[in-house]
Order: structure tokens, then C-alpha cells, then sequence
């Protein structure tokens, strides 16, 4: 009876090495597209990560931009003040058309620089939008990727 008791161990033990043996062969299958789409979602991740990162520094530059524009236009504000003072305090002997000719020509400026500045803005304002969108995929994307993993790794145990 202790021969055959050890044989029939012997045969359990052989038998679960086989079922060990299975479980890793199995295992590796499922493990090498698993790490694939895991090595994907972290290059996209990485790829929109990089794409936030420059529409950000574009922002910053854009908003230097438009601080720059916003004091440009304040000072010929301040020099059409100055220069319609300086016409109402002219003597009227002064030749008006040059002076309404300067006028128009810093209305003209100024409203181009205003047009400008709105235009950044709402240049900003798109990849501002665009960032949010990013950021939002590639949230979603990670979250995919945990629950993939997670889904997988519960198969698998």
C-alpha cells in the first residue's frame, strides 16, 4: 500500500507540473498583447502629453504677445492724446489737414493693433479648448488602459 500511495503521489505531483506547465504557456500568450497594447496606449499617452505641452508654450508665447500688443496700443493712445492736445493747443495757423492726416493715420493703427489682439485671443482661446480635449483623451485613455489591465489580470489569477 506505500508503493502505490507513492505512485499515486507521484502521479498527482506529475499532474500538477502539467497544469503549471499549461498555466505559464498560457500566460505567456495572453501576456505578449497585453504588454503591446499597454506599450501603445503609453506611446499615445506620451504623444498627447508632448502635443499639450507645445500648445501650452504656445499659449505662453501668444499671451507675451498680446501683453506686448496691449502695451504698444496703450502707448499711441496715450501719443494720439497727446498729439490731440498739442493740436488743440496749436495756433490754427497750422496747416489742419496734416494734422487730421496723423490723426487718421493712429486710428487706422491702433484699430489694426486691436484687431490683432483679438485675433490672438481667440487663437488662445482654440488651443486653449484643444488642451482640454487632450488632456480629457488621454485621461480616458489611461483609464482604459487600468481597466484593460485590471480585466486581464483577474482572468488571469
Amino acid at each position: 500500500s506505500g508503493g502505490a500511495a507513492g505512485s499515486e503521489l507521484q502521479g498527482q505531483i506529475k499532474a500538477q507540473q502539467e497544469r503549471l506547465k499549461t498555466l505559464h504557456q498560457e500566460w505567456e500568450a495572453k501576456k505578449g498583447p497585453l504588454e503591446q497594447r499597454l506599450a501603445a496606449g503609453s506611446l499615445q499617452a506620451q504623444e498627447k502629453r508632448a502635443t499639450a505641452e507645445k500648445q501650452l508654450s504656445n499659449i505662453k508665447q501668444m499671451r507675451v504677445e498680446m501683453r506686448t500688443m496691449l502695451v504698444t496700443a496703450r502707448e499711441r493712445e496715450e501719443q494720439y492724446k497727446s498729439l490731440m492736445a498739442e493740436y488743440e493747443a496749436a495756433s490754427k495757423t497750422l496747416q489742419r489737414s496734416t494734422f487730421v492726416h496723423r490723426i487718421m493715420e493712429i486710428i487706422k493703427n491702433i484699430k489694426h493693433q486691436e484687431a490683432d489682439i483679438q485675433k490672438i485671443i481667440q487663437d488662445t482661446r482654440v488651443i486653449q479648448r484643444e488642451i482640454n480635449a487632450s488632456g480629457d483623451q488621454l485621461q480616458r485613455a489611461h483609464v482604459m488602459v487600468d481597466e484593460l489591465m485590471y480585466r486581464e489580470a483577474k482572468l488571469n489569477s
